[in-house]
């Protein structure tokens, strides 16, 4: 942030809120001189007669100059401009240079007749005369908007940076909406398991309390973050099995992880899904009389900034039963197009670029 403003001191000068009065006076300076070449231009015939009264007009026109601008700032900007009531503002700006004109041509007239100083205005209305108005108002217009592109910047960056904010904010309710949750089906299993296994074997019984707590601490806790190591992922889905392997009797699993997971960190939360819906199969199956497809193997491998997580198992397609929306959401969201999920003949595979973002 630091080295941003030091490369951009001109956008920091006109866009820092500490530099607002610092950005008022070099506005009134700029006017100042913008009077001067005016009143010099228009009375440069007269200016030896006119003496001290020539200061009287430069002060008049600057008041009259800087009475116009921050009236239109102050005024017209936020109220018409910003609320998109273009032909008010329009109206407003077009009359407020006009009635300046106005008021400098009255004073004109007034030094000329007064100093007998050679002018167009003394020569009536003409085309010359005509034409030197159309340049005050066209110069006077164009400075304005040249100063009032300044505020009209500023209000461009900060509804973008709101639009901003409003979009992460809803990406973020997103996201977190779609974060795979512990299944509350296992937890209630386990749950009522523990209570039965509690009579029988309490040392078994207070192991599988133990890491149920653990699952529910991760859960709790650590999903906070927008990402974890990979290893705080794989101790969990290590903990999870163990819970699915305690409550499905025809479970059985080998987990094995190839890489570096120490220094890989994944969005949390997302490999579960895959877990869940392999146990929630296996337990349709054992509920039918199924007992042999409960095996699965699986696999995370870390290799090339490449994130593999393939489960091997005998059951059908896991696609054909169970939506994968969510999860394809959520990958989208995180990843982009730089993820892809496989479900054919017993193999069900998740490939992540984990450098994606």
């Amino acid at each position: 942030m630091l080295e941003r403003r030091r490369r951009n001191p001109l956008y920091d000068f006109l866009m820092n809120p500490r530099f607002g009065k610092w950005r008022w006076f070099a506005y009134a300076f700029l006017m100042f001189l913008i009077t001067m070449r005016e009143v010099m231009f228009t009375y440069q015939s007269g200016i030896k007669e006119m003496q001290a009264m020539s200061l009287v007009v430069i002060l008049v026109t600057f008041v009259i100059n800087i009475a116009l601008s921050t009236t239109l700032f102050l005024h017209a900007v936020p109220k018409y401009l910003f609320r998109n009531r273009y032909v008010m503002f329009l109206f407003f700006l077009f009359s407020y240079v006009l009635a300046s004109l106005v008021l400098k041509s009255v004073i004109e007239y007034v030094v000329v007749r007064h100093y007998h100083i050679t002018s167009l205005i003394s020569s009536g209305v003409c085309v010359a005369a005509v034409l030197e108005w159309i340049s005050k108002y066209t110069t006077v217009l164009i400075c304005i908007f040249g100063a009032m592109s300044i505020f009209l910047l500023k209000n461009w960056i900060r509804e973008k940076k709101h639009i901003r904010r409003l979009e992460n904010s809803q990406l973020k309710s997103e996201l977190e909406s779609l974060k795979e949750q512990v299944s509350p089906n296992l937890l209630l299993g386990v749950l009522h398991k523990l209570g039965e296994e509690a009579e029988r074997d309490s040392q078994k019984s207070s192991d599988m309390l133990l890491l149920l707590s653990q699952v529910l601490r991760y859960e709790l806790y650590d999903c906070n973050r927008n990402r974890v190591l990979l290893s705080s992922e794989v101790k969990f889905l290590s903990n999870y099995l163990v819970l699915c392997k305690f409550y499905l009797e025809s479970f059985d699993y080998t987990l094995t992880t190839k890489g570096n997971v120490n220094v890989t960190f994944l969005p949390p939360m997302l490999l579960v899904f895959f877990v869940q819906v392999l146990a929630e199969q296996i337990y349709i199956e054992e509920q039918n009389g199924n007992k042999d497809k409960g095996h699965v193997d699986f696999e995370l491998e870390v290799e090339n900034k490449i994130l593999r997580f393939t489960c091997l198992h005998a059951g059908q397609n896991v696609t054909e039963r169970v939506s994968f929306s969510d999860v394809k959401r959520r990958l989208g969201l995180l990843f982009g197009d730089r993820w892809s999920i496989v479900d054919e003949d017993g193999l069900l595979e998740l490939k992540i670029d984990v450098h994606a973002k």
